[in-house]
This record gives structure tokens, C-alpha cells and sequence, in this order.
């Protein structure tokens, strides 16, 4: 059981809480992708050093279970780290308006709240109109391959008959490459057969940019790694999105699904030879 507060950030944050709400996250490298920040209600023992400095230097003091705020800041791709001041200043105009609309929903009618599952509060209905604004809307997924390079590979390679499985994750290990600054998870690209349940491709890469540009970039890589152009790749939802501008042009089957499971099993056996 928690006590708190999740404010998820953006469209990224948004889409994150939909996954939650619908039980579409079940895999806990999942807790790694979510944009939000977070005031948790803990006991004393469960404070980092940092944590209760914070509180001392502002005279703050508390008794009892569940009473000690603890904040924090998550990031795809990061782990979980204190806030800065920019999100110190967004949290604390978020506590703002939560309390504001607690009161508000406090005062209303309960014939009202009967039978609802989640209240929409918008702080500017000039800015936001809930009615006709569309947060989950895609923008269409450029392409960051030079068509070129693709058209070569298209007409210079044979195919690969065997399906593979495609995918990027976090991998729980955090890294630093500087001291005192936040943690990073490193991200593993990596393609098994799921016929012979090799690995065929593997790359780890740091600090990942853009997403959709690495993985798009990734793909070619494993296409020259095997000298063949795959014919079918199972992917997960979001990643068949992110490869489809390649797919199209090498004329790639992507099957979404749900789970990858002889990935999910190589990568839990990577994270188990990794250093502690």
C-alpha cells in the first residue's frame, strides 16, 4: 500500500497511466518508462540521508507511520533521483491545484460523484478544452534511414526465413559517468530466433536520444550483422509503430504482441552476470 501523490507529465506520462489503469503493464521494466514525479508518505527508516537533510533544513518534523514526505523524480530511461528546481517548481504548483480540486470535490454534490470511476479537473479551459483535444493522438513516425542506403540493402541481400524477435529495454543497471550527477539505465537492443532461440543481434548503447531514430538505426544494423533481410519480426505494439517507416521500405512483416518471451528470458540472463 502507498500513500501520495504520482503527478504523471505529458502525452509520454499520460500514456503511461493508460497502460496502468487498462492492466496493460506487465513487465516491471515498465516502471522504468513512466514520466512523473511522486510525493510518497513513508516511515522514518524509508528516508534517504538526502531526504531527511531536506527536511531538516526547512524545520520539518513528523511522528508516526506513513507520515515522512520522500519526493521523486522519474524519467524514462533514469533512476528514480531527487527532484531539481524546475520540477520542484512544477511539483508544488501540481500540490497547488490537487488541493484546490480536493476542496472543490469535497463540497460537491455526492448524488454527483455516484458512479463515477476518475473526475477531470483542467485548470485553464481557454488553454484546454477536455471536450476536443486529443492527448493520445501519434504524430506519423518519421523516417531517420537514408532510403538510399535501404534501397541497397533491399535489392543486394536475400531474405531471412527464420521469424525473430525484436525489441529495446532498460536494463537494471545504473550507471554513472560522472559522480553526483543521476544514474542512467543503459539500454540493450537485442534480436533472437525464434525458431533455434539465438541471439542473432545485440548492441548496448548509453544515454539513448531519440528513441524512434535508435531503434530505426538499430534495425539496419541487424539487418547487415545477419546479411539478410528478415521476412517476419515480432515486436511489441509501440516498437511495430517506431519500425514500420523500415519495415514498409524493406518490405518487413512486423507482428505485434503483447510479450516477447525468449527475449524477456535472455535479457533476464544478462542482468544476472551483470556486476553488483
Amino acid at each position: 500500500m502507498e500513500f501520495g501523490l504520482v503527478a504523471f507529465i505529458g502525452e509520454e506520462g499520460y500514456t503511461y497511466l493508460n497502460r496502468l489503469m487498462t492492466g496493460n503493464i506487465n513487465d516491471e521494466k515498465e516502471y522504468f518508462k513512466q514520466n512523473s514525479l511522486t510525493l510518497n508518505l513513508v516511515d522514518r527508516g524509508e528516508l534517504e540521508d538526502e531526504d531527511y537533510q531536506l527536511l531538516k533544513e526547512h524545520g520539518r518534523s513528523y511522528r508516526g507511520k506513513n507520515q515522512w514526505p520522500m519526493f521523486r523524480s522519474f524519467k524514462p530511461g533514469y533512476y528514480p533521483w531527487f527532484l531539481d528546481g524546475e520540477e520542484v517548481q512544477l511539483l508544488s504548483f501540481i500540490l497547488d491545484e490537487v488541493i484546490f480540486a480536493s476542496q472543490y470535490t469535497k463540497n460537491m454534490d455526492q448524488d454527483n460523484l455516484a458512479g463515477r470511476s476518475y473526475m477531470l479537473y483542467t485548470f485553464d479551459k481557454e488553454e484546454y478544452d477536455a471536450a476536443s483535444n486529443d492527448v493520445t493522438k501519434k504524430d506519423e513516425i518519421p523516417l531517420y534511414v537514408n532510403e538510399l542506403e535501404l534501397q541497397h540493402l533491399k535489392h543486394s541481400l536475400k531474405r531471412y526465413n527464420t521469424p525473430l524477435e525484436f525489441d529495446c529495454e532498460y536494463i537494471n543497471f545504473p550507471t554513472q559517468d560522472e559522480p553526483d550527477e543521476r544514474p542512467y539505465l543503459p539500454t540493450v537492443i537485442l534480436s533472437v530466433e525464434r525458431k533455434n532461440q539465438l541471439i542473432v543481434y545485440y548492441n548496448m548503447i548509453g544515454k539513448d536520444g531519440d528513441i524512434t531514430e535508435t531503434v530505426q538505426k538499430e534495425l539496419v544494423e541487424l539487418v547487415k550483422r545477419i546479411k539478410a533481410i528478415p521476412r517476419e519480426i515480432w515486436v511489441k505494439e509501440e516498437m511495430a509503430r517506431l519500425l514500420n517507416p523500415i519495415a514498409k521500405k524493406l518490405n518487413i512483416q512486423l507482428l505485434p504482441v503483447q510479450q516477447l518471451p525468449l527475449l524477456n528470458a535472455a535479457l533476464k540472463e544478462m542482468e544476472q552476470m551483470m556486476p553488483e
